[in-house]
C-alpha cells in the first residue's frame, strides 16, 4: 500500500539512465534561456513560452483554453471595451455553451501564467520556500487572487479514494497534511539532486499528500517552476515543463500517480516508479524545448521579414521598439502601445500607421474610432499553426483515467 511519508528523511537513487535524460532536459532548458536572453526580441518570446505553459497546464486538466483567446483577455486587462467587441467576435462561430467554456479555461490559463510571472519575480536562488508559499501558489493558480483574498487552506477533511484503491493508496489523516507539508518545504529547501530531479521528487510527493481538493495538477506544477528558480537553473523564462504532460496526458498521470491505476507501490516497486517519473520529467522537458526551438524560429523569421518590409528605420524609434515588442504583444491600441515603449501619444500612433501601412499590422472593427485596435495577424497564424500541429486532439482531464469514488 503506498502511504506517504516523510520525503526529507529519505534518499533516492536515481538510475544512470533517468540521470541523463534530466541531465539533457537541464541543459536545453540552459541553451533556451541563453538564446532568448540574446535575441532582440527576447523579452516577447519569453512571453509567448509562457503562455505555452500555461495552456497546456490547462489541458491537462480536461479544459480547451485558446492561445489567440488567452492574448486577447491579457488585452483586455490593458484596454479597453474596444478589445472587448474584438474578443466576442473571435468566438462567433461557437456556440454559447462552447464559448463560454473556452472562455473560462483562457481565463485560468492567464490566472496560470500571471502565477508564473509572479514566481519568477519573487524565488531567487536560494530563497526559502515555505507552506504559506504554496498556499499562495494555489490560490493563485486555481482562483486567480492572492491567499490573503481568499481565505485558502490546507485540506481539514478525509480525502475519499475510490473503492478500487482501498488497500492500494492511503492519503493522510487531514491532521497529517501540514506535517508532510512541512517536511515538503524542509526537502525543497535543501540544495540535493539536480534542480528538475528535486522538482520532480517534490511533485511526486506533493501529489499524494492531496493538501488541496482541487487544482493539484496546476499548482503541483508552479510549485517545480519554483524550485527551479530557487536552485537558479534559469532566471528569465518560465520553462515548457507542461507541454508534453499535456500531449501525452495519459502516460503523465500514470508516472506521477502510479496507485491511482492500482498498482501497488512497496519498497523496490515505489523506487523504480518515482525513478519512472523523475526520467519521463527530463525527458518531457528535452522534447519542449526542441519544441520550442521550432516555434521561436519561426518567430524570430518573422520578425526579420517585417524589417526588411520596412527598409530603413532610426535606430530606437517608436518603430523599431513597437517591432520588439509586437511579437509578444500582437494586439494593441495606442494607449496600450503608448505604454509598452513609453512614448508619446502621437510618436505612437505615427509608428502604428506605418504599421499597418505596411501590412505588419491591420485594424479590427471601426478603423474611424479614437480607440482604434490594431493586430498582428501574422503573430495570431503563427499561433494558429503551432495549435493545429501540437495540440490536434481534444483536451482529456488526467482525472478522467482513475477510478471514480
Amino acid at each position: 500500500m503506498y502511504i506517504p511519508t516523510s520525503i526529507n528523511t529519505q534518499h533516492f537513487a536515481v538510475s544512470p539512465r533517468t540521470s541523463a535524460e534530466i541531465f539533457r532536459g537541464e541543459m536545453a532548458l540552459i541553451r533556451m534561456e541563453e538564446r532568448i536572453k540574446f535575441e532582440q526580441i527576447g523579452p516577447a518570446l519569453r512571453k509567448i513560452v509562457a503562455r505555452l505553459e500555461a495552456i497546456s497546464t490547462i489541458r491537462i486538466d480536461g479544459k480547451d483554453p485558446n492561445l489567440r483567446m488567452l492574448i486577447e483577455l491579457e488585452s483586455m486587462e490593458k484596454t479597453d471595451s474596444e478589445t472587448d467587441r474584438l474578443y466576442s467576435r473571435s468566438m462567433l462561430t461557437k456556440s454559447t455553451e462552447e464559448a463560454l467554456a473556452i472562455e473560462e479555461a483562457s481565463r485560468e490559463a492567464l490566472w496560470y501564467m500571471q502565477t508564473l510571472e509572479w514566481l519568477s519575480e519573487c524565488i531567487e536562488p536560494g530563497s526559502k520556500i515555505h507552506p504559506e508559499t504554496l498556499l499562495e501558489i494555489h490560490s493563485r493558480c486555481v482562483y486567480g487572487e492572492s491567499a490573503m483574498h481568499t481565505g485558502v487552506k490546507f485540506r481539514e477533511k478525509a480525502y475519499r479514494v475510490p473503492e478500487d484503491l482501498i488497500g492500494i493508496y492511503q492519503p493522510p489523516a487531514p491532521e497529517d497534511v501540514i506535517p508532510l507539508i512541512e517536511d515538503l518545504c524542509s526537502f525543497i529547501n535543501r540544495d540535493i539532486y539536480t534542480p528538475n530531479t528535486q522538482a520532480a521528487l517534490a511533485h511526486f510527493q506533493f501529489e499524494s499528500i492531496k493538501p488541496f481538493k482541487r487544482g493539484l495538477d496546476r499548482t503541483g506544477r508552479a510549485m517545480a517552476h519554483a524550485i527551479i528558480y530557487r536552485r537558479g537553473l534559469v532566471e528569465n523564462i518560465i520553462p515548457p515543463i507542461g507541454l508534453m504532460p499535456a500531449i501525452h496526458t495519459q502516460y503523465h498521470a500514470e508516472h506521477l500517480l502510479p496507485y491511482g491505476f492500482g498498482f501497488k507501490e512497496e519498497g523496490q516497486t515505489k523506487a523504480k516508479a518515482i525513478d519512472e517519473w523523475a526520467r519521463f520529467c527530463g525527458h518531457s522537458i528535452e522534447l519542449a524545448a526542441r519544441v520550442v526551438k521550432a516555434y521561436i524560429d519561426a518567430i524570430v523569421d518573422l520578425e526579420i521579414s517585417w524589417n526588411q518590409r520596412l527598409g530603413k528605420t532610426n535606430k530606437g524609434s517608436a518603430i523599431q521598439e513597437l517591432l520588439l515588442v509586437l511579437p509578444g504583444r500582437p494586439l494593441l491600441t495606442v494607449s496600450s502601445a503608448m505604454k509598452l515603449i513609453d512614448r508619446s501619444f502621437s510618436a505612437t500612433n505615427d509608428a502604428l500607421d506605418r504599421l499597418e501601412q505596411s501590412g505588419i499590422l491591420r485594424i479590427t472593427g471601426d478603423a474611424s474610432s479614437r480607440n482604434r485596435v490594431f493586430e498582428a495577424k501574422e503573430v495570431f497564424d503563427a499561433v494558429d499553426e503551432m495549435e493545429r500541429h501540437l495540440l490536434v486532439q481534444s483536451p482529456v482531464s488526467r482525472d478522467s483515467f482513475f477510478p471514480k469514488e
